[in-house]
């Protein structure tokens, strides 16, 4: 589409503005394509790759399995030790429809 402006930029404007015209549309296109390079590089995020390393809140005690919300559905889990509800958990392990967690490590 840019390769046709620029032709009829070329024919049809004056020799000022038919450049100003074309230089547009060339950093129109090398953003589109930067653009989509990036897109390309991304991983999918759906599924059981999509939960990996996100971050959920426990909605009932862990001790060691309760429930946990993540991504906005509400997921079994288990956890290594005992974890109390509201604290935020991240997910290490997917199996199945049960999620496998460990806490947050506090800021220091």
């Amino acid at each position: 589409m840019s390769l046709i402006g620029a032709i009829l930029a070329f024919l049809f404007l004056d020799a000022p503005l038919k450049w100003v015209v074309i230089g547009c549309l060339l950093a129109a296109d090398v953003f589109e394509v930067w653009v989509w390079l990036r897109w390309r590089k991304r991983r999918s995020m759906t599924g059981p790759e999509g939960l990996i390393g996100a971050t959920a809140i426990v909605v009932s005690d862990l001790a060691p399995q309760g429930q946990v919300k993540a991504k906005g559905q509400i997921w079994n889990a288990t956890a290594d030790g005992r974890v109390i509800t509201g604290t935020a958990v991240e997910i290490r392990e997917v199996n199945g429809l049960q999620l496998v967690v460990e806490p947050l490590a506090s800021p220091r």
